[in-house]
């Protein structure tokens, strides 16, 4: 990402997975299912491993 666009985005403030998305800050949007898939994958364990702190 050019420095100019960094720039733009890099005010402090928060924004929706959605605006994220679309300034390609994000890969991917999903939910906390997906993620705990998605953790599983790339460490090579299963699902019910994953635990989140909540």
């Amino acid at each position: 990402m050019a420095v100019k666009d960094v720039a733009k985005l890099a005010d402090g403030s928060s924004m929706p997975g959605a605006l994220a998305l679309e300034n390609r800050l994000i890969d991917a949007l999903g939910n906390q299912a997906a993620t705990r898939t998605w953790f599983a994958e790339q460490l090579g364990l299963t699902v019910p491993d994953i635990e989140f702190c909540e």
